[in-house]
């Protein structure tokens, strides 16, 4: 046994922390879980993986207004316009927010608290695949990461190319890399959480000690001066000593108030003992003393209960009168709450094929690729002929043509002969001009035309779309480069914001800078097709089979043109700047069926094609002697859903 009067008062003044510890932790359990505080983390972690540094709008309060919604975790304005907002607007997501309970007057909120590294990863793919076009979830994914129609911040966008790239196809490893990375930024999120309660456990402890006049340097002077009282305080220390810990747990909100109640009977008998108050005798020396002696209690409050409890433990044993210090155990493992993932997304597992209609169908579907493989030839499709519907080959020139029939005289198909009709139509190159409508400001890809002017849903903002090749700075298209300043003939009107070539698109997305200009050449595109609105649907095949007329505004002659859709392309070899490029799932279009020409040329890249009745189909990207090519809008809206025509 060991006593003596230091180590009396010691653990006295510990046992007083501890009081005043347990009560700050469980007001401060009570502001967490009315303010919805771990959720508010959680989005705010989300929101530094998804968003980057959150530089999404900017206000003009002052300073000290701004640190204080930081500290109070304050969903910035325009969270609604980000990848992060997207995140939670899956479904499964939400279904998580919803079930979260919500307390009188506390501020609205469906966040969830907690979510597991599984369910950040499944929603995250729902996302990441709603918009993406291919046959399976990873080119779907390395579409959407390319094109970057979520307007994805510059670090998590390379972050998550990074996964893709390591992934190599493997929707299962990228799903794993995910995962991985929710996990660690969770760790790191979990000291940031606790730092932050440690702030508000030392304000609260600070209100505390001003409210119950528990000046430090006051309480150790009357352990010290009277012996009753810290002998009366002792016992209680010991009793507690000999008590279950308090523990690092969470307070479950509906025992929050029992809690509150035994601890604040358990202080209010202590600060009797002690005779505290605002009228209490137990003074500090000088107003600075007792503001030190309550800074001392803040931080004494802020270290937590459980720090206090083990420390009171250990001095008790030492004391001789108490338990013996017991060894740490191992708490039994947490359940973290995993939802079962509702999405499955097979590794590289191919789109079924849908059944081919005919025996033209067949041929394409069985010979396609292996014609598509001989140099010289730029596209294969179901073409027609003065003896009716046939194969179509397009060739670069006559030696191809004659090589090309050579190989493939004709196709056998359900013990049917056919003969392809080989069209000798030259390379398909894009179309811009040395002079046009739009162009990127470093000039160096030409000038091109505006297709249309779109109307942001969720904003209202102005966008405009023209080809990629056309908004680019440079000629290396598979890359974004610096320049992505957008000018038209009274100068700038755009900043491009996204785009790419590849699968069935070759789009670049802008956003309005000179909103009178832009719509003035829009409204110059209405008037010169004849139109009083636009709209926009999807090419069909009745289309296609009935050869829809399309008119599109020339804005290099200021006219309208004329033509029809020939025919669809499964691809289609096109030369860019840099080298040829295989484009998708191609509209085909010509002046006539029986007499094919091109209707576009030099400076109509970019140009939207319509319907007789001002709807939009599809955008002008390239052209030879016969055709013009142009990508379907709807493979644009499918990757930019939020946006509509104006």
């Amino acid at each position: 046994m060991f006593d003596s009067r230091t180590l009396d008062i010691v653990i006295s003044l510990i046992f007083i922390f501890l009081l005043y510890s347990l009560f700050a932790t469980i007001l401060q359990e009570m502001f967490a879980n009315w303010y919805g505080l771990r959720a508010k983390m959680l989005r705010k972690s989300i929101e530094i993986m998804l968003n980057g540094k959150s530089d999404y709008t900017v206000r003009n309060n002052s300073k000290s207004f701004n640190t204080l919604r930081y500290f109070l975790l304050v969903e910035k304005k325009g969270f609604e316009n980000s990848f992060a907002f997207r995140f939670y607007e899956t479904p499964i997501i939400r279904s998580l927010g919803k079930s979260q309970k919500t307390y009188l007057l506390s501020p609205k909120s469906t966040k969830p608290a907690y979510i597991s590294s599984q369910t950040f990863s499944d929603a995250l793919l729902y996302v990441l695949t709603q918009r993406g076009i291919g046959n399976t979830d990873m080119e779907k994914i390395d579409m959407v990461l390319k094109f970057n129609p979520y307007h994805i911040k510059e670090i998590p966008l390379k972050h998550l190319q990074h996964l893709a790239k390591q992934a190599n196809g493997d929707i299962a490893i990228f799903k794993m890399s995910l995962e991985q990375w929710f996990n660690n930024t969770q760790d790191r999120a979990t000291g940031w959480f606790k730092s932050l309660v440690k702030l508000w456990l030392f304000l609260i402890g600070f209100g505390i000690a001003v409210s119950f006049n528990s000046d430090t340097f006051a309480i150790v002077k009357k352990l010290s001066d009277d012996v009753k009282t810290r002998t009366a305080v002792l016992k209680m220390a010991i009793d507690a000593a000999n008590s279950q810990s308090p523990g690092n747990h969470e307070i479950e909100p509906d025992s929050i108030a029992k809690e509150l109640e035994k601890v604040k009977t358990s202080l209010d008998n202590a600060n009797q003992v002690l005779g505290l108050g605002h009228s209490s005798v137990a003074k500090s020396d000088s107003p600075f003393q007792q503001f030190c002696g309550y800074i001392i209690m803040a931080l004494a409050v802020s270290l937590g209960s459980s720090f206090w409890f083990d420390l009171l433990k250990k001095l008790v044993a030492i004391r001789g009168t108490g338990i013996k210090p017991e060894e740490k155990t191992q708490p039994e493992p947490k359940a973290t709450g995993s939802t079962p993932s509702p999405f499955t997304f097979p590794a590289n597992k191919p789109l079924p094929v849908a059944p081919v209609a005919d025996l033209l169908d067949q041929a394409l579907f069985a010979n396609r690729k292996a014609i598509m493989k001989i140099p010289g030839v730029r596209a294969v499709m179901r073409g027609v002929t003065t003896t009716g519907a046939c194969i179509q080959i397009n060739v670069n020139d006559e030696t191809t043509a004659k090589y090309v029939a050579t190989l493939f005289p004709s196709f056998t198909v359900a013990g049917q002969s056919i003969k392809p009709h080989i069209a000798v139509t030259g390379s398909p190159t894009t179309q811009q001009a040395p002079a046009g409508t739009i162009s990127n400001k470093s000039g160096k890809n030409g000038y091109g035309s505006l297709g249309v002017v779109l109307n942001k849903k969720s904003t209202g903002e102005k966008y405009f779309i023209s080809c990629w090749h056309v908004l680019k700075g440079d000629t290396n298209y598979d890359f974004n480069d610096k320049e992505l300043t957008i000018t038209a003939n009274d100068g700038n009107i755009g900043e491009r914001k996204s785009g790419g070539i590849a699968g069935p698109l070759d789009i670049g997305l802008a956003k309005e800078l000179n909103p009178s200009e832009l719509l003035k050449i829009q409204e110059r595109i209405r008037t010169g097709l004849g139109f009083t609105s636009l709209g926009y649907r999807n090419v069909t095949n009745a289309d296609l089979i009935k050869n829809t007329r399309i008119v599109y505004f020339d804005s290099t002659k200021s006219i309208k043109q004329y033509g029809l859709i020939y025919s669809e392309a499964g691809e289609v070899e096109i030369k860019y700047s840099d080298k040829f490029r295989t484009v998708e799932d191609i509209l085909v279009l010509t002046s006539s069926v029986d007499s094919p020409k091109s209707i576009s040329s030099g400076g109509n890249s970019g140009s939207v094609i319509f319907d007789e009745t001002g709807t939009a189909l599809g955008m002008i990207i390239g052209g030879d002697s016969l055709f013009t090519y142009a990508i379907k809008l709807q493979h644009v809206f499918q990757m930019y859903p939020d946006y509509e025509i104006i």
